[in-house]
């Protein structure tokens, strides 16, 4: 009798225990739960690190999958900004492909200077009667006679991408006087043109000192004068007038023309259609002032013909040089990333740390514009190495010290394009020992995974995860220290200080809307990782 009694109570006890914990999981996973808040943090609460394993993976799942592998991306790793002798580097095309390679990189953007030119002129003849100044370019030397390089390069160096582009120089301005401290600014104010691969499109970009008939809008009041006197000259020039000379006994006939008078209004015409020549201005290097939209008359440009714009270096200060008696200066800019839309991105380390990537600085008042959508395009940012040649010392001198890592889908032109239009990737100055690896930046809720440049859109909370390795090239290397920082909507929600590597795991509830995440980590002495965003629509 107690057995059969037993056996039922048994039965009662197992359900009790199985009701209950059913009832403990809903309760935790309700949204309003404290259970599930030590778990979820709210908007601006702090979350939870979870600490490095050795090898640099989480250490809750040391065998886990970088989120940009599972969506079939590869890490590129790319120099930037890089000059042949084409304009003022030290190498040919061809021996920067063979560094390139040694050095085991995946692509190399080379940008070489597309026009250096300038003109100072006085007067109303101020293109005919200048003094101009000029270096190798693009230009000098052919447009395909550039882009032929690269065909060759590729087929010798098959496992380097190679990447045309090129720097241009869009405006400048004079202030003073040939008599009174001549001044030429912002000649060194650039971008970097990418994607451009057609010879016609790229011979035309409408930059100053490259005014042509097709990227010059008209202006016919500057057409008039040189067709007056060029119509006059020719009307002169046909003229012929007789007059009848009577005497006593017989008639002079004395025929005069006017060929002088019109050789001289055949030449100020053909003179001034010259200056005025295409009858247009793209800009006034006269005007004594910056004109940002200079600038924007390029990238839209190279936008409407799919290319891609990057401002070059915006925060790096400029030294000032006398070059045949008048003073070059160019002044940091960082001022114009917001003067301008639709470029693609700009260089956020350059030779140093700049503010563009700090916190709460321009660069995330530009991001937070565009989920306000008040911009037309968000900037991504690239590292610039403004490569010329090796010196002793390397550093900024090397190929393979400042990177942009991209996430392609395969490794050929079009995948590097593509991953640089869409911002997937981030750039990094490596230190002098060692290798610093962003192994995995990704936002995720539920099923849906979202990288750097792409956009999440959910409607529950969302895990962002972070892993930064460091390879060290032998052993007995100490790791560097690092500071990382987790930025969301311009403000610092996670920051941390070790040595690396590091792994991050967050979980947060967010607000209705449009948000975006970035990392940015600093590491040894002036060294520095900055992510490129990652976009979070939350829906109401």
């Amino acid at each position: 009798m107690a057995a059969g009694i037993g056996a039922p109570l048994r039965e009662w006890r197992r359900i009790a225990l199985l009701t209950a914990a059913f009832g403990l999981w809903m309760f935790s996973a309700a949204p309003w739960s404290p259970i599930r808040a030590r778990g979820v943090a709210a908007a601006g609460a702090p979350a939870q690190t979870r600490p490095a394993h050795p090898s640099g993976n989480p250490a809750s799942d040391p065998d886990s999958e970088a989120a940009e592998s599972r969506l079939g991306y590869r890490p590129l790793v790319a120099a930037l900004h890089v000059h042949s002798r084409y304009s003022n580097g030290h190498y040919e095309i061809l021996e920067l492909a063979a560094y390139a390679h040694e050095r085991k990189l995946d692509v190399l953007g080379i940008t070489d200077s597309f026009l250096t030119q300038v003109r100072y002129g006085v007067g109303p003849w101020k293109k005919l009667i200048a003094q101009t100044r000029s270096r190798a370019s693009v230009m000098t030397a052919g447009v395909e006679t550039y882009l032929s390089s690269f065909d060759d390069a590729q087929r010798q160096f098959s496992d380097v991408v190679m990447l045309p582009g090129v720097e241009v120089a869009p405006y400048y301005y004079w202030q003073g006087s040939y008599r009174d401290d001549l001044q030429l600014f912002n000649f060194d104010r650039h971008l970097l043109v990418f994607g451009l691969s057609r010879p016609a499109v790229l011979r035309d970009l409408p930059v100053v000192e490259n005014e042509t008939w097709t990227n010059t809008p008209r202006d016919w009041s500057r057409a008039w004068a040189p067709a007056v006197l060029l119509v006059g000259g020719i009307v002169l020039f046909f003229l012929r007038r007789q007059r009848v000379v009577r005497l006593r006994h017989f008639s002079l006939r004395k025929r005069a023309d006017f060929r002088a008078l019109a050789a001289g209004l055949l030449v100020l015409g053909a003179a001034g259609a010259y200056n005025n020549y295409p009858f247009g201005r793209l800009s006034d290097p006269y005007s004594g002032r910056h004109d940002p939209a200079a600038y924007q008359r390029v990238i839209d440009y190279v936008a409407e013909r799919g290319g891609m714009t990057f401002w070059s270096y915006p925060d790096a200060p400029f030294p000032e040089v006398k070059v045949g008696g008048a003073r070059f200066i160019s002044a940091s800019h960082p001022e114009d990333l917001a003067l301008t839309d639709r470029y693609r991105g700009f260089e956020g380390i350059y030779g140093g740390k700049f503010a563009t990537g700090r916190p709460g600085g321009i660069w995330d008042r530009l991001l937070l514009d565009g989920l306000r959508n008040e911009r037309k395009s968000w900037p991504s940012v690239i590292t610039g190495i403004d490569f010329h040649y090796f010196k002793a010392g390397g550093g900024w001198y090397e190929l393979n010290r400042g990177q942009t890592v991209l996430w392609a889908k395969k490794k050929d032109l079009e995948s590097v394009l593509d991953a640089l239009r869409q911002g997937r990737g981030y750039a990094i100055y490596q230190p002098a020992a060692g290798e610093v690896v962003l192994r995995d930046f990704a936002v995720g809720s539920g099923e849906n995974l979202a990288i750097s440049g792409e956009t999440l859109r959910t409607g529950g909370p969302v895990n962002l995860t972070a892993v930064v390795n460091w390879h060290s090239p032998r052993a007995g290397l100490e790791p560097p220290r690092g500071r990382f920082e987790v930025i969301r909507n311009g403000t610092v929600v996670e920051s941390a200080e070790q040595s690396l590597p590091m792994a991050v795991n967050r979980t947060e509830l967010l607000p209705a809307g449009k948000h975006y995440y970035r990392l940015r980590i600093v590491f040894g002495l002036s060294r520095e990782l900055l992510s490129n965003p990652i976009f979070v629509e939350v829906a109401q």
